[in-house]
This record gives structure tokens, sequence and C-alpha cells, in this order.
């Protein structure tokens, strides 16, 4: 394309406006040839094939084909003048026209958020620990515990009150200042003991028979994920309808051969449960020291966001989180307007990090990774096959080697400091 005129204005935060000057010369001199180009094989009535005059055909079609390489021009110089100017949008551009064939003018304005510039810190001088854990017999003891429960069978009891490790089916209603939390009485099935709604809720249910109703007041604590709650004090009325009791399988030959030890072997499955544990072990605190090490980076690298990507991730975040999940946990607009910031930024800040650090991730790294995924599968080639395979999925692997590799990267920068943990304290607080 022959020179073009390109100016840009910035806008507010990180907006730009860019506006583009096409050359009209080369914009006619197309439009001519390819009117020339018809006329060899144009048919119109009145005139035999090939004879139709140039002018007739310009009335006919002049303003089609100027549309055709009007557009086909805005989309090489829109890609050219981005480079040329040296921008790095960070969405689709809205384009505004400016056209006057008679005075032969033809431009375009295309408004659209950049990329921030990131003058990218290190975590010098931060500290991260590192949690230190062993697996115990005991470990191994409340594992079992743990398998007993989930292969349990739930049955319905109504001979004696409630206790915690139960189910209780119960209706719900809440009230804060008098207003109803929800339209009608909800019923909600809770497992007591297991801390899934505000702290102290259960406990006022342990020893309630089928048929009792419970009324009671508690706060919601002030880092709750509604904020319109936080911190504010409910009234409950709680009836409790069913009771389910929680029947445990005996740890026999036939309940070891649930996990792959055909022969019931104890010693064989501890050995077994141990090495999954001792897997999950490590990957937990890979994701503490991740987590640390990505929150000191975002600290030391306060970023402007575009409000494009921004939205575009929240987008995402909701439709992975259906509507009833929304409302069944209280996901708040600020809740993932919050998450999607993070994830923007610290996406942002890994990009701009393996880029000056030089990071490559080799076919090598991506085929370890995913057959350390699978080693938790029943058929663990069939998984590798269809990760590697399946292109969104790979994508997912890539990124994941090049935050490994990232973190690794940092980390010689930031004071790595050992903090004594155990295997419980590791699994259930990333549990929770």
């Amino acid at each position: 394309m022959a020179e073009m005129r390109v100016s840009v204005a910035s806008g507010t935060g990180l907006m730009r406006e860019m506006t583009v000057d096409l050359p009209s010369e080369e914009l006619a001199h197309e439009v001519d040839k390819r009117l020339q180009d018809y006329a060899r094989t144009a048919r119109i009535p009145g005139f035999r094939p090939g004879k139709v005059p140039l002018g007739v055909l310009r009335k006919r079609y002049e303003g089609a084909l100027r549309d055709e390489v009007l557009q086909e021009m805005v989309q090489s110089s829109l890609a050219q003048a981005i480079a040329q100017e040296r921008l790095q949008p960070a969405g689709r551009p809205e384009l505004e026209f400016y056209l006057d064939p008679a005075a032969g003018r033809y431009s375009y304005k295309a408004r659209f958020e950049v990329l921030p510039h990131i003058e990218l810190q290190n975590i010098a001088d931060v500290t991260i620990k590192r949690p230190v854990a062993t697996i115990t017999p005991e470990d191994i003891d409340a594992m079992i515990e743990r398998l007993r429960r989930q292969y349990g069978t739930w049955q319905e009891t109504s001979e004696r009150e409630a206790r915690i490790g139960d189910r209780v089916k119960v209706a719900l209603e809440g009230r804060v200042d008098g207003e109803p939390l929800s339209g009608d009485k909800t019923e909600i099935t809770i497992e007591l003991g297991a801390g899934r709604l505000i702290a102290g809720f259960d406990d006022h249910l342990v020893g309630a028979r089928v048929g009792e109703e419970r009324q009671f007041d508690l706060r919601f604590p002030e880092n709750y994920r509604d904020q319109n709650l936080a911190g504010r004090e409910a009234h409950f009325s709680v009836r409790l309808n069913q009771i389910f009791a929680l029947s445990l399988p005996e740890v026999n030959a036939e309940f070891i051969a649930y996990f792959g030890i055909a022969d019931g072997d104890m010693a064989r499955f501890r050995d077994e449960l141990e090495k999954t544990m001792a897997r999950e072990l490590t990957n937990r605190i890979t994701a503490r020291i991740k987590t640390q090490v990505f929150d000191a980076l975002l600290a030391a690298n306060p970023i402007e966001l575009p409000c494009t990507l921004v939205e575009a991730e929240k987008q995402l975040l909701k439709k992975q989180n259906p509507l009833a999940d929304q409302e069944r946990w209280g996901f708040s607009e600020a809740f993932f307007d919050q998450l999607s910031r993070h994830r923007v930024a610290l996406n942002l800040l890994i990009e701009e990090a393996s880029k000056r650090y030089e990071l490559r991730v080799s076919e090598t790294a991506v085929r370890a990774k995913v057959e350390e995924l699978a080693a938790n599968y029943e058929n663990p080639q069939q998984f590798v096959t269809h990760y590697l395979s399946d292109k969104g999925k790979r994508a997912q692997i890539e990124w994941s080697v090049m935050e490994d590799l990232l973190v690794q990267r940092l980390l010689e920068h930031a004071h790595l400091v050992d903090e004594p943990s155990s295997f419980d304290e590791l699994i259930m607080a990333s549990s929770n």
C-alpha cells in the first residue's frame, strides 16, 4: 500500500484514537483495474459479452467495487498502522468511517485500549515461606478414614438427635434488618461440622430432632464474599426435616480392592496411598509457593488495566459459574470484578516476565507435566494422548509450565525459608 497518513491521540487511561487517511489515488486505481478486468467478461442485456462500455459498468458497479476495495484497504492498513505506531491493542478496535468520494477523502478512526507499558520489578528482599512436611503413619490412617467416609452410605434416621458428622435437610429462612435474604424458606442439605456455612451455624442444629425448629442470630464475617452482608447480623429460622447418618464400610479386602489392590493386601494399600499423598503434598507445597511469588510480583508491579480485558475476563468467569452457583455462594458483582482484575494483572505480568527472562516451554516439559497429571487417572496413557492432541487443553498445560518456569526464575531474587508444617495442615488449608 502507498504511503498513508496516521495520527494517534491519547484518551482517558489506556484509550487511544488512531486516525488513518487512506491514499485515494490507490483506491481509485484499484477500482478502475477491477472494472477493466470485469469488462472482459461482463454480460449485460443489450451488449455483446465483453463489449459493455466502461462507462456503463462504472455507473452500475463502481460503488460496490469501491466498498469492496475500501474494506480490503482498511483491513490491511489497520494492521500496518498499528505496527507503524508500535501500539499493542488490548482488544478489537471500534471503527468510525469518514468517506467523501466527491472530495476523494477516505479515512477512518480506530478507537481501542492498549496494553500497559510495564517496567518489570523483581521481588528482591521478599520472603517466601516454603512449607516442609512429611507423611506419617497417622496421616495415612486419617486418609483411610476419609476414604471410608467418601465411600460410606447415608441412611435416614429419625430415632435420635442430629450430631456432628450427620447430614441434615432443613428449611431455612434468614433475615437481615427484617428483610428476607431470599423470597421463601429455602430447603438445603448441610453436613454438620463441615463448616460450609458461617461460623456457629452448625452448632445451633446439633441436638435437634426431626420436626424441631430453632431460631438464632449470627453475624456474617467481615470478609464474607457478599459484601452486602459482610459484618451484618442475621436472624435465622431453621426447621429440621430429615437426618441422615453415615454408615462407614469396613477396611477389608473388598474395600481395598476398590483402589486397585486386587489381592486386598493392607501393606500394599498403605504404600500406594502414601505415594498418592506424596504427590498431593508436593503439589500443595508448589501451589503455596507459587501463590506467594505471584502475590509478591503483583505487589511489586501495580499496573493500569485495560477495561476491555477486565470485562472480557469477568464475562468468562460468570460463564464458568452458572447463575445458580453464583446465587448459592453469594458471588457478587464486586467479587467477579476483583477476581477478573487480579487474573488480568497477573497474566499481563507473567507474559512480560516470560519475555524479559526469555523463558521457553519445551515439548519435554509439556509432556512431563501432562504425565504428572495423568498419574492420578485410571488410564494414564489415554489422558496423555487426549491432552496433547487437544489444542485448548495443551495451551493450558503450556501456560502452567510457563508459570512454573517463571516461579523458579523469580525465586532467584527472593528469600526462601522453610516453614514447618504437616500433611493435614496443608491439605485442609487448601481445601477450604
